[in-house]
């Protein structure tokens, strides 16, 4: 930008006079301005609009296409206090009769407490106290402890530094629930799930069968060079061996996996790999050192129950399953939850030989409320989209710039801009497609046996009103202030004959589902799941802010040319008035 001489010579206020030219030349610009302002409102109100439709789409009418949401079934119980039912939508309506003979139970040990051995300083056991400094803790010392669960065994060797807190985490690492308490001196260990398979072994490892065991893992890999993982792998391989049946395919596949192991090490043959395993077998069947866990609070724990003897304070519950009798079918569980043929029915006490009866039937409330909230929904949408496309016109009214907001209170631009905006989606055209699909399928009709019907049938109207715009009411619901003294005949047919509800309202809202289906498909002007052409606004803004940098580089030409016209003339008439200073000068004046 060249120098700018502005009014040194004329007096002008050239700024003044150059700012009014260009306001003058900016109004092309400012109009497309307000047409892009205009378009990113319009966009707005689209996606309010677009999340709404979409929202209804995906939830009501999605659920209420199907079968399934005209299927809610409620239960009677005749004693609540020993059972809960409830039921699904493909539960057997009719009466059923139910004992309860057991409720299932999880594998459950709290031991005694521990204690902390004479000499040893402190009066506490914690999680960090030492087995060793436990009382008894010394015949635990280099021994080694198995705990197997569901599958998975790991063991814990004991050595002088081994804590309370290390037995803890190696019982959580095959699924165990355990902590030591310190408040209580003691540990509690419970299986993480209920019922039979629930029960877990925690037994000392005997001197033959750990030699016969240590004999398997080194011919199977350098054990000591292994990750804690690896070892874990191996001997929960052995635990199957030692614990599943001879011949069974738990058995032969632990055992062949342990001869590829084997194999790829190149530390023993498939022939030694077998007879350590029969070894093995046999050693298991030596008397354990159980009483030896009597340091931590407890005997051995096989299969979930106590073996051996029980140390005074120990408590042992076996994990076992529930059982029922319903119809004169006899039933069992591993939770206190059984699902059965579309029942959850939940356990809370047994009966002791007694019998309770429940009922399953239809829940025509709940149904009857499920239709009115979707009809509540649709209406409260398409009133929405009546009001934004017979909105009044905003002719006239267009986006406030800077200086006219400066001149307005915030109550009088609201009131500006709201106008604008209410009148946006005015005669839309694609606003129009979506209101006349949307009523076109929920005014339509569905074939039954030969007729046709719709929901009109079930007593779902228009209003005789037409600022209504196609709004739906069902007669006799007691909320609809204008029709609530009329039959309620959709109560009366969900009682009566609820299939022939579900068959018309399962068609229409269908048919409103596909219909909105192909609203939102996707096109060169708009994305899937779309009901607007969003790509189209895209584009169109794209092409404003082109047309705007155009325009100011345009307007800054124009304005540097306005400059350098004035500036040549504050030029020309300092010269002149230089040459009259000179000409008076020389005629003496």
């Amino acid at each position: 930008m060249g120098i700018r001489m502005t009014g040194l010579s004329s007096g002008l206020d050239t700024e003044s006079i150059v700012s009014e030219l260009m306001k003058a030349k900016s109004m092309k610009k400012t109009k497309i301005e307000h047409k892009k302002t205009k378009l990113e409102w319009t966009e707005e109100k689209w996606k309010d609009l677009n999340t709404k439709l979409y929202a209804l789409y995906t939830d009501k009418v999605s659920n209420m296409r199907l079968t399934a949401a005209y299927n809610t079934k409620k239960v009677s119980v005749s004693d609540s206090s020993v059972v809960g039912v409830s039921a699904k939508s493909n539960a057997t309506n009719g009466s059923y009769s139910l004992q309860i003979n057991s409720i299932a139970t999880a594998n459950s040990v709290t031991t005694a407490k521990l204690q902390l051995a004479d000499g040893v300083e402190g009066s506490k056991v914690t999680s960090k106290t030492k087995i060793s400094e436990l009382m008894n803790g010394e015949d635990l010392v280099g021994k080694e402890i198995s705990i197997a669960y569901k599958g998975k065994s790991v063991s814990l060797g004991v050595d002088e530094n081994t804590t309370v807190g290390d037995y803890v985490n190696r019982l959580k690492a095959v699924g165990i629930s355990a902590s030591f308490d310190e408040s209580q001196q003691r540990m509690f260990i419970m299986s993480g799930t209920s019922g039979e398979d629930s029960n877990f072994t925690i037994n000392v490892v005997s001197g033959l069968e750990d030699g016969a065991r240590m004999d398997l893992r080194y011919a199977v890999a350098d054990y000591d060079a292994l990750t804690v993982e690896e070892k874990d792998t191996i001997d929960a391989l052995i635990y199957n061996v030692k614990n599943s049946e001879q011949g069974s395919e738990k058995y032969k596949k632990s055992v062949e996996e342990l001869k590829a192991m084997a194999s790829a090490s190149g530390r023993s043959t498939n022939e030694e790999i077998d007879n350590l395993v029969n070894a093995y077998r046999e050693s298991t069947k030596i008397t354990d050192d159980s009483y030896k866990l009597a340091a931590l609070g407890m005997t051995s724990i096989v299969d979930g129950e106590a073996v051996g003897t029980t140390p005074a304070g120990m408590a042992v519950i076996k994990g076992t399953d529930s059982e029922i009798v319903l119809n004169g079918a006899t039933l069992k569980g591993s939770d206190t939850t059984m699902n059965v043929n579309g029942l959850t029915i939940d356990l809370k006490g047994r009966t002791n030989g007694s019998t309770v009866s429940f009922s399953v039937s239809n829940d025509v409330d709940a149904v009857y409320d499920s239709i009115k909230s979707f009809i509540t929904e649709y209406n409260s949408i398409l009133d929405e989209m009546n009001k934004l496309y017979h909105a009044k016109s905003a002719r006239g009214y267009d986006p406030l710039t800077d200086e006219e907001k400066e001149a307005m209170t915030e109550n009088q631009i609201e009131l500006w801009e709201g106008k604008i905006k209410d009148s946006l989606l005015r005669s839309d055209t694609t606003l129009g497609g979506i209101i006349e699909a949307m009523k076109g399928a929920m005014m339509s009709s569905v074939e039954i046996d030969g007729k046709k019907y719709s929901l009109s049938s079930l007593g779902i109207m228009t209003s005789s009103d037409y600022t209504e715009y196609g709004k739906l009411h069902i007669y006799g619901d007691k909320e609809d202030s204008t029709y609530a003294d009329k039959t309620d005949k959709l109560r009366a047919l969900l009682e009566s004959d609820p299939d022939f509800v579900t068959k018309i309202m399962t068609g229409v809202t269908g048919k409103l589902h596909e219909e909105m289906q192909k609203k939102m498909s996707k096109t060169s002007l708009s994305s899937a799941l779309t009901f607007y052409n969003d790509k189209q606004f895209e584009k169109q803004k794209t092409d404003y802010d082109k047309s705007i940098a155009q325009w100011d580089k345009r307007l800054k030409e124009i304005e540097d040319k306005y400059y350098k016209q004035f500036t040549a003339m504050e030029k020309a008439m300092a010269q002149m008035q230089s040459s009259q200073s000179s000409l008076a000068s020389m005629l003496g004046n």
